[in-house]
């Protein structure tokens, strides 16, 4: 189970068609996106631990959140 801090986030939108295989996909081309800027900005400082949270400043965070953008 994944229960870390978060990082990153993608709103991944679900259409009238999906089934469970194409939504799948659309979300796995998602993360794709999303995990290699989290690993960028955390390997580059962006991002800290404090308490068991990830902290970053608003222009990191807005880097690390994908709204429909891929």
């Amino acid at each position: 189970m994944d229960d870390g801090a978060i990082i990153a986030q993608a709103a991944v939108p679900v259409l009238p068609s999906d089934d469970a295989h194409r939504l799948a996909d659309r979300v796995l081309v998602y993360e794709h996106q999303i995990y290699a800027r989290a690993v960028k900005a955390c390997v580059t400082g962006k991002v800290r631990y404090e308490n068991e949270r990830a902290v970053m400043d608003d222009q990191t965070a807005l880097e690390l959140t994908l709204f429909g953008q891929i």
